[in-house]
């Protein structure tokens, strides 16, 4: 948002892609320390499983955004003009 309280052009598609490029950084930690894990090369589990949880809990938070903006949408087409 601007300091005038109008949002920007493109405001909420800039910061969702921003959301889902960290998010998919995280997935591809979490797969990496998980590969790195089977090798032999990562030897604290509890490392790699946090990352795993973190990586599930922000999939199922980006799953719910998407069920809520889907939500909205169909209210909002379903409203008489």
């Amino acid at each position: 948002m601007s300091q005038s309280g109008l949002a920007e052009p493109g405001g909420f598609a800039t910061t969702f892609q921003t959301q889902l490029q960290k998010i998919n950084a995280i997935n591809a930690r979490a797969g990496a320390l998980t590969v790195a894990y089977e090798r032999g090369e990562e030897t604290d589990i509890a490392k790699v499983m946090l990352a795993r949880q973190e990586s599930s809990i922000a999939f199922e938070a980006t799953l719910q955004v998407r069920n809520k903006v889907l939500s909205a949408y169909k209210d909002i087409m379903s409203m008489p003009v």
